[in-house]
């Protein structure tokens, strides 16, 4: 594969938002450095005459680089772009580990991002070699700055180089290859992208330059995403993060209009979902009541969603709210809804408060309590199982409890199971059963010895039966 490497063109990255730049001058243009304008000395320091600068030297001194020094300042990019021309590969290593010291994981950041782009303006090769050595990195973004440096100077190496790489690298080597040269050809840009084997990022890559492009105007940008004849799934991250913007700007009826305008029920869901899980966070009850205006089919979509989030945050109120429906159906789904949510978050308050819940929701309270118990903590769940008397609830615990335990740790729940502290026989060997399972995948002798150490039950088909079909 052969492209031509165009010459410097006008960059489109202010467009497109991706924070991506190119070479240093650009990379260190949104980096935040120092407060001063500096000047390199002969000696490779910076001055501290004409520009009045900090006390800050290059990575040959003992001092380091102080994050007090690092703002937003026309002077300080124009020091640290001198800085950095100014060294060699081994200067821009230790000028690297300076930057590790520094406190503000932004700075940092950025930091990191220009030195490497320098290095990799100088030797791409090195420039990775080095990043495979440090693993403290962010080595997906610092590889997609190398391989954006990398494809200004030699797209065909660069591309060549990043075939060669794993599945992940070779997906950030794309990013920062196709982020950086905005100026190739749709077809080209897909031919790199086949050659790295992420065709599909392409249509990923439009869809955000569109969320980009039409910040002010999410409707706009949601009409020309599904209208672009992709599948609807495909663009789930883009469509996500449009419909969320037009909540927080337009409100809860916003899902109406969303509601309207796509056909896909599945992609519908998983947009509603995420958009209702962020904003119903500040205010559950207001969300509630807000979507309680909207249409029925928008009800019963983001309904299930809000009460998830009341149930975390308060599942007292939301239980009262939720009497007043008048759907007996919804009202149900709801409150289950709701008790999920808040037995999956802190079962322990869920008992402390069966008291304060209507009598009919009680008994499905204490049972989901119980059973988050069982998944999270089989072994404290042991205890609850013993104050059960009601056989088909204490079965259906037991055998929670024999599913998490085993996975968890399958030696304890065998020890559970074959424990005395079973009187029904029947019990007992179903929860033997279903460890035995598990315990067959890790170590065959264990449970088939266990199994024959079982007593023979009417049957006449013993434990063993279960191992050997493992």
């Amino acid at each position: 594969m052969s492209w031509s490497t165009r010459s410097k063109l006008v960059r489109t990255i202010g467009l497109m938002g991706f924070g991506v730049t190119v070479g240093v001058v650009a990379s260190i243009g949104v980096l935040v450095l120092l407060n001063h304008q500096h000047s390199l000395d002969s000696g490779g320091e910076i001055s501290n005459g004409d520009f009045n600068a900090p006390d800050i030297q290059t990575p040959t001194s003992q001092n380091e680089l102080d994050e007090s020094q690092f703002t937003i300042d026309f002077a300080g990019t124009l020091a640290l772009h001198q800085l950095l021309n100014e060294l060699d590969h081994d200067g821009l290593a230790k000028l690297l580990s300076q930057a590790r010291e520094i406190r503000s994981l932004n700075k940092r950041h950025e930091i990191e991002r220009a030195i490497f782009q320098k290095m990799a303006a100088r030797d791409p090769r090195k420039a990775l070699a080095h990043l495979a050595e440090h693993s403290g990195l962010r080595h997906d973004v610092l590889i997609a700055s190398v391989f954006g440096e990398w494809s200004m100077s030699n797209l065909d190496d660069a591309v060549s180089h990043a075939a060669i790489l794993d599945e992940a690298q070779r997906l950030a080597a794309l990013r920062g290859i196709l982020r950086t040269r905005d100026d190739l050809s749709l077809n080209i840009q897909r031919q790199v992208a086949r050659e790295l084997g992420n065709e599909q990022y392409i249509d990923e890559l439009k869809d955000e330059l569109v969320v980009i492009s039409y910040a002010d105007s999410p409707k706009e940008a949601w009409d020309i995403l599904l209208n672009d004849k992709r599948n609807n799934l495909a663009q789930l991250p883009s469509l996500i993060r449009i419909a969320k913007q037009l909540v927080r700007e337009y409100g809860m009826e916003s899902f109406d209009a969303l509601n309207d305008s796509l056909d896909d029920s599945a992609a519908l869901e998983l947009i509603a979902r995420s958009a209702v899980l962020e904003i119903a966070q500040d205010s559950p009850q207001l969300a509630y009541q807000q979507t309680m205006k909207l249409s029925r089919s928008t009800r019963e979509m983001v309904l299930p969603t809000i009460a998830e989030v009341w149930g975390r945050i308060d599942p007292n109120a939301a239980l009262y709210s939720l009497t007043s429906l008048q759907s007996i159906s919804l009202r149900t789904k709801l409150q289950e809804s709701v008790l999920s949510s808040w037995a999956g978050d802190d079962p322990e308050s869920v008992f402390e408060d069966l008291e304060l819940l209507p009598d009919g929701l009680r008994k499905k309270a204490e049972d989901m309590a119980m059973w988050a118990i069982a998944h999270s903590n089989p072994d404290d769940a042991v205890d609850l199982l013993a104050n059960l008397t009601n056989p088909e609830r204490k079965r259906s615990l037991a055998k929670e409890i024999a599913l998490n335990w085993s996975r968890i740790d399958v030696h304890e729940a065998l020890d559970w199971a074959g424990s005395g502290q079973f009187s029904d026989p029947e019990l007992q060997w179903e929860m033997l059963s279903i460890v035995l399972r598990e315990l067959a995948q890790h170590d065959l002798e264990l449970a088939m010895q266990t199994a024959l150490n079982q007593p023979l039950p009417s049957s006449g088909e013993g434990l063993e039966s279960i191992v050997i079909a493992e």
